[in-house]
């Protein structure tokens, strides 16, 4: 499933609730003369385009292409920035950035060693920029490698070693902050962190050394997004999934419908907009959205099935919601035909687990719909 992360904390970053027709997401001053029109489902270019470089518009364009799934593009505009200014972290750590959204969004793994190579190179540099003196920008990109490191922990179930990653990042990014109070993007990695440290010790709260600070998290986030500059379009997509996570599928929705209206086919948008949907029993809405991941999904070289699986068994759900069992089964059976790739093998044996128990269940429910529905003879 796929969570836009520019920065793990960032992972389920928050925004302040737009108003309709808010001009909230749009680019900075300095970036919007050559601001981008990047959409999600374009061919890749052969070669970059020509566009005015040194400046972070390139850097945010980067950013538009990888939203838009265009990897290829933001791969090459990335390339050239890292060309261009050898010494700017930031531009290497949105290459780590831009291949870990891909390995997400396809859920493969393959080129985690690469994106670990990146982090270290940013880790460097953005060390090497503070020898000189104190910089904001430096601090937070070495906020943003530790958040990193602590989502590759997690997610390989080293949980200690996740938040002591966690810990460092909030830490750098403090020191982002005392350098320059207006650096929002730091404060929403903070925000961030405060919300999933909460969540995670939640069921330490009756401690009185243990502080649920969710509230505050979320605050905090509210209080910086509006000036964010890097974090724009995470924190859009996450804000969705934190919000889903908070039971608040309504306002994930329309979060997730602000991405869609610049992006209508980045997954980073439509993977919660659809378990938005579905968790309000929406479920024709839910399921027209899984279709269009499928969709999209299709289109992509390297997915390794899993994301595939895991829609047609949300599509098979809202069908049988609806009363469709025999579209259910349908969907059932093609997700049990699905052949995820290498690297998500225990993941995908407990979706299909899942798929098969549900096959089950709505086959003995057919069987005894078509029980009920046979006309009882009269003597």
């Amino acid at each position: 499933m796929s969570r836009l992360i520019l920065a793990p904390f960032l992972l389920l970053g928050l925004c302040p609730q737009l108003r309709a027709g808010s001009s909230a997401l749009a680019w900075p001053v300095e970036a919007q003369q050559h601001e981008p029109s990047i959409s999600a489902g374009e061919g890749e270019p052969s070669d970059c385009p020509a566009v005015l470089s040194a400046s972070d518009s390139l850097l945010l364009w980067a950013i538009e292409a990888t939203v838009a799934h265009r990897y290829s593009l933001a791969s090459c505009l990335l390339a050239q920035a890292c060309a261009e200014n050898p010494a700017e972290p930031l531009s290497v750590l949105l290459q780590a950035a831009s291949l870990q959204a891909k390995m997400q969004d396809l859920e493969n793994y393959a080129e985690r060693d690469s994106f670990v190579a990146l982090l270290a190179r940013a880790r460097s540099l953005a060390s090497q920029k503070l020898t000189s003196q104190p910089s904001a920008r430096a601090f937070f990109c070495l906020g943003v490698v530790e958040a990193y490191s602590a989502y590759d922990e997690l997610r390989r179930g080293h949980q200690l070693s996740a938040y002591r990653h966690g810990l460092r990042a909030r830490s750098y990014f403090e020191k982002a902050l005392a350098i320059d109070p207006q650096f929002c993007d730091a404060a929403v990695g903070i925000g961030s962190f405060l919300y999933w440290r909460g969540k995670a010790l939640r069921y330490l709260a009756w401690l009185p050394f243990v502080s649920d600070r969710r509230e505050d998290g979320i605050r905090t986030v509210l209080d910086a997004f509006p000036c964010t500059k890097f974090t724009r379009w995470t924190s859009v997509s996450n804000l969705s999934w934190i919000l889903l996570d908070a039971d608040r599928p309504a306002e994930a929705l329309r979060w997730a419908e602000e991405g869609l209206a610049r992006f209508p086919e980045s997954r980073f948008f439509l993977w919660p907009a659809a378990e938005a949907l579905f968790r309000m029993g929406r479920w024709s809405d839910s399921e027209a959205f899984y279709r269009r991941i499928l969709a999209g999904l299709e289109s992509q070289v390297g997915s390794s099935g899993y994301n595939e699986l895991l829609c047609y068994l949300r599509i098979a759900e809202c069908r049988r919601a609806t009363g469709d069992l025999l579209g259910a089964l349908e969907s059932l059976d093609q997700a049990l035909a699905v052949r995820p790739g290498n690297g998500v093998e225990s993941a995908v044996e407990e979706l299909r687990e899942r798929a098969s128990r549900l096959r089950r269940e709505v086959t003995e429910e057919l069987r005894r719909q078509r029980k009920t529905d046979v006309p009882t003879r009269t003597r």
